[in-house]
């Protein structure tokens, strides 16, 4: 769905189109899926609270203005635009909401001497302690087969996995606090995303290349909220097995469909997949039409001779002439131009439309 989102050049037969002739590609999908974000996201999603109780109503306003504030201040709205972009994509989103801590030391100026030269002292601050949102590459997802839509409690466990540098992968987990840091050394699988079969001999060209930068490690995070575990995994050396820290003890993965496949699986339809066939096919016709507008404006012909054709079946290129047995003057070969009222006319705008039903 990644490498069909937006093509340059359309996947239709070669023996449609002349040697020198690129296939052009619309790319529907493109601007519907840009299309249908800006919507989405222009009427800025709202939280909603409703108490359980009526002794709680009173607080209700001042909780909504904290969450609203948090929504704000740890970016979870752009995070929800981008969950928004891979299910309209992909089919289906997958993102996770954690008490997201950033803590960093910075240098602040402490003294200053007659030489005008600024001594600084070190202080950690915190940049953000809060609850947040963050989007999930689905390919770097991987959520319980036996969940099923709308509930929640049909997913048994959960893991994702991620590549940091290893500097913050040491600030994060402290060797003071997680005494197998001591074994943890940078690498592993450093690609940004894990996509096939990886013991296959051909290469994966939807994946992305990886990382060269040095240091990148490779993390993975489990979740099980009935056996009650929380495990981080980095290169192979398991750093956390604790019990997950949310008090409800629920997994912290969210997903959700842009539209149902079935009532059995988490993974949707997307734009991409519905609109497969017909962009296809429109590539199609609006190609096929451009080489009948290349053949009418400059059009193939015979003249006298004799040619030694390598096989009966010739075909039709713009501006080629053959020779003929027949000795007559050159004979244009007569090719109707496009139909472009049945073509780019009525049928194009047909299936647009259907898409724009979809």
């Amino acid at each position: 769905f990644d490498r069909n989102y937006f093509n340059r050049e359309a996947d239709i037969p070669a023996s449609e189109l002349d040697p020198d002739q690129k296939p052009i590609a619309i790319n529907n999908v493109f601007g519907k899926i840009q299309a249908g974000l800006s919507i989405l996201i222009e009427r800025n999603p709202k939280v909603i609270l409703d108490e359980r109780l009526k002794k709680y109503s009173a607080n209700r306003d001042l909780i909504k203005a904290l969450a609203e504030a948090s929504w704000k201040n740890t970016n979870s709205l752009g995070q929800f635009k981008l969950s928004i972009f891979n299910a309209a994509k992909r089919g289906w989103f997958v993102g996770r909401t954690f008490n997201k801590k950033i803590v960093t030391e910075a240098r602040f100026p402490k003294t200053q001497d007659n030489k005008g030269k600024i001594a600084y002292e070190k202080r950690k601050i915190v940049k953000m302690d809060d609850i947040a949102y963050v989007n999930l590459d689905n390919h770097n997802t991987w959520i319980d087969e036996q969940a099923k839509p709308e509930d929640f409690y049909s997913a048994r466990d959960g893991m994702h996995r991620e590549v940091w540098h290893i500097d913050d992968v040491r600030k994060t987990f402290p060797e003071s606090e997680f005494p197998n840091m001591k074994f943890v050394r940078e690498g592993g699988n450093v690609q940004e995303r894990i996509e096939g079969d990886p013991t296959s001999s051909v290469e994966n060209t939807t994946a992305q290349a990886k990382e060269l930068k040095r240091g990148m490690t490779e993390l993975y995070f489990y979740e099980n909220q009935f056996d009650d575990w929380f495990i981080v995994e980095i290169n192979n050396v398991m750093i956390v097995w604790e019990p997950l820290p949310q008090n409800h003890k629920r997994l912290s993965y969210v997903w959700g469909p842009w539209n149902l496949r079935s009532a059995e699986t988490i993974y949707g339809i997307g734009i991409v997949e519905e609109m497969e066939r017909d962009e296809t096919l429109i590539d199609r016709i609006l190609n096929m039409t451009m080489r009948q507008l290349l053949i009418s404006i400059s059009p193939p012909g015979f003249y006298t001779g004799v040619e030694d054709l390598e096989n009966e079946n010739i075909k039709i290129k713009p501006g080629v002439f053959r020779k003929s047995v027949d000795p007559k003057n050159i004979q244009f070969l007569q090719v109707p131009p496009p139909d472009l009222k049945g073509t780019i006319g009525l049928a194009i705008p047909w299936i647009e439309q259907k898409e724009e039903q979809k």
